[in-house]
């Protein structure tokens, strides 16, 4: 078992789901994830947008941001 830090982002694909679907895969996947590593989101869910970056925030992760990256479709980027 490795103890660096992974440089490629972590990335769970969410489009499909709803409430609360995307917020309960980005808890689990939080959980694994170490300080400075970063998960990748994508999802389609407006909703799930908001909540997904205020849950990152209030768990003390560095950086959240979204971008839109296609027709309904989002990335939100967290650092741990």
């Amino acid at each position: 078992m490795s103890s660096e830090i992974s440089s490629k982002p972590h990335v769970i694909d969410v489009r499909g789901y709803s409430c609360p679907y995307p917020q309960y895969f980005t808890m689990r996947a939080l959980r694994t994830l170490r300080e400075d590593e970063v998960l990748e989101i994508l999802l389609d869910n407006l909703p799930s947008l908001e909540i997904v970056q205020d849950y990152a925030r209030k768990h003390g992760c560095k950086s959240v941001s979204a971008e839109k990256i296609g027709d309904n479709v989002w990335k939100i980027t967290i650092r741990k």
